[in-house]
C-alpha cells in the first residue's frame, strides 16, 4: 500500500536538494574604492547569481573627460569555498582603454564586503 508512494517521495526530496539556492552575494550593492590618485570612487552594483553589473558613478563633469566614468559594465563573480568572493568587472572589453577591475573580499558584517582591488587597493561594497 505504500511502496508506490515512496519513490515519489524519493524524486521530490531529490529534486529539492539538487535545486540552486540563492547567492548570498546576490542583490544590489553599493562600491567604494580609491582611483588611482586616491580619491574615492563610487559604484553602484548588481549582482545575480554568478554574474551581473558594475557601474561607475561620475561625479559632477567627470564622465566628460573620463570615458571609464557614468558607465555599466558586466561582471563575474564567485564565492569560493573558503568564503571568499571575487569580483572581475570587464572594462576594458565596454571600452577600450579603460582598466578592469578584479577583487577579493570577504563579509565584514551581514551586509559588508571588505577587500582588495588586484593592485592592493582596498575596496568595500555595502548592500543596498
Amino acid at each position: 500500500m505504500f511502496k508506490p508512494v515512496l519513490p515519489v517521495i524519493v524524486a521530490c526530496l531529490s529534486s529539492l536538494a539538487s535545486a540552486q539556492l540563492p547567492s548570498p552575494i546576490a542583490g544590489k550593492w553599493a562600491a567604494v574604492y580609491p582611483d588611482s590618485h586616491g580619491r574615492d570612487r563610487d559604484a553602484e552594483v548588481l549582482i545575480t547569481g554568478g554574474a551581473g553589473t558594475w557601474h561607475d558613478i561620475a561625479r559632477n563633469k567627470q564622465a566628460k573627460h573620463n570615458p571609464c566614468l557614468g558607465r555599466s559594465f558586466p561582471l563575474a563573480a564567485t564565492t569560493e569555498p573558503s568564503g571568499e568572493v571575487k569580483i572581475r568587472v570587464d572594462v576594458a572589453g565596454t571600452v577600450p582603454g579603460c582598466g578592469n577591475h578584479s577583487m577579493t573580499l570577504k563579509a565584514a558584517g551581514a551586509d559588508v564586503l571588505e577587500g582588495k582591488l588586484k593592485d592592493g587597493r582596498p575596496v568595500k561594497l555595502t548592500r543596498k
